[in-house]
């Protein structure tokens, strides 16, 4: 949620992606680990890979971290 103030606009916000380029170098490794950071840097995998839908039988599809071992 973002709070509507009078006299101001909107806040523009950044998500995903488009967040996390615009991030230092040194924070996107320490948000990474520098495994996974290597990886992305080399081009093994997209930055949308980092996330994965697995389903579960009682709680139905679930977003969970990709593991380095599943992306490379």
């Amino acid at each position: 949620m973002v709070p509507v103030v009078p006299g101001f606009g909107i806040p523009k916000r950044r998500f995903g992606k488009e967040y996390f380029e615009r991030l230092s170098p040194a924070t996107q490794a320490e948000m990474l680990g520098p495994g996974k950071y290597d990886a992305w840097k080399r081009g093994q995998f997209d930055f949308e890979d980092l996330a994965s839908i697995k389903p579960h039988r009682v709680w139905g599809p679930n977003v969970q971290v990709t593991p380095l071992k599943a992306l490379v």
